[in-house]
């Protein structure tokens, strides 16, 4: 089921990406991207539409998962950003990954809701990361969360936001620094074929695929609120390699040889930076993989590696 749910997806994101449309509203993507509700699993508690931040564009929604019936100790936690080239997605997303099903291994999830490009450019969504994680530490007790156990999972643009908590958090990085103030840091960064470095797509582009990030009108230009070349410091401080640094946080990158929406290349640039600057990373490529399908997308072998990967970091 997983492997047929994340192939849509994947068709829906090609589209969602090459489109000439200025904003693609196509009623199957939404179905798909920005799914109604999670289905409920046997053993999993879920807690929904909690508001963790206010914003001029409304209140911002989260929804808890955790093993149903908990009396234990405080439970680490998983904080997922789902994907959608910043412009669809929500936070029932996490769905098509099984990611509410980690309650079983000891987990705790929180999935939220961020701004979109239409709502908010950047650094938007990274504002409502860093209220989400001070959320968690405001509210821990009530929800038996341990905020000093927090890894981030994100898949695509939400992979990009995930890289951009771990790399960010515990720097002095001016006006970007400063978002994740007194937000607690997180201690393990799974990063699912997110992109890194906007300037470099169009020139590592698979042979064939014309990505245009530089066009006015991409949805990097749009998420980042101008054409990239008009606006360097913009798009390097929307980069997470802008930041990395020896005390970033363990990071499982992992990415398709085959994708044709975000380059292998970006993840390759971001686990490089990252080995540089002395970070615990690792790259695993999917061979045949594309972007969410293909390979061992999809797999309980990949599920079962990226639990592995957060139980060692987090338990």
């Amino acid at each position: 089921m997983r492997n047929s749910r994340l192939a849509l997806l994947a068709s829906l994101l090609l589209l969602l990406t090459v489109s000439g449309c200025d904003r693609i509203e196509d009623t199957v993507l939404s179905f798909m991207l920005e799914p109604d509700s999670v289905e409920a699993v046997a053993g999993v508690e879920a807690i929904n539409n909690l508001i963790y931040s206010e914003t001029p564009q409304g209140p911002m929604l989260l929804d808890v998962y955790r093993p149903a019936d908990y009396t234990g100790p405080p439970l680490p936690v998983v904080l997922f950003f789902y994907g959608g080239a910043f412009e669809m997605g929500n936070k029932h997303q996490l769905a098509l990954y099984d990611v509410h099903t980690l309650p079983l291994d000891g987990f705790a999830v929180i999935s939220i809701d961020y701004r979109l490009s239409d709502q908010a450019i950047f650094p938007a969504p990274l504002e409502d990361a860093a209220n989400a994680l001070r959320w968690i530490a405001d509210n821990a007790d009530e929800y038996k969360l341990d905020a000093d156990r927090i890894g981030v999972w994100g898949m695509s643009a939400g992979g990009m936001l995930a890289a951009l908590v771990g790399t960010v958090g515990g720097t002095d990085a001016g006006a970007i620094g400063k978002i994740l103030a007194a937000a607690p840091r997180v201690r393990a960064v799974v990063d699912y074929y997110g992109p890194s470095d906007f300037l470099q797509g169009d020139d590592h582009a698979p042979d064939g695929v014309d990505l245009n990030w530089a066009a006015a009108d991409s949805w990097p230009s749009r998420y980042l609120g101008d054409a990239l070349a008009n606006i360097p410091q913009q798009v390097a401080a929307a980069n997470p390699m802008s930041y990395a640094s020896t005390d970033d946080p363990p990071f499982l990158i992992v990415h398709g040889d085959q994708d044709e929406i975000v380059p292998l290349h970006q993840s390759e640039l971001l686990h490089a930076a990252l080995l540089d600057a002395g970070v615990d990373s690792e790259l695993y490529v999917v061979t045949d993989g594309g972007h969410a399908r293909g390979g061992e997308f999809g797999s309980e072998t990949l599920h079962r590696k990226t639990v592995a990967f957060l139980q060692e970091q987090l338990q």
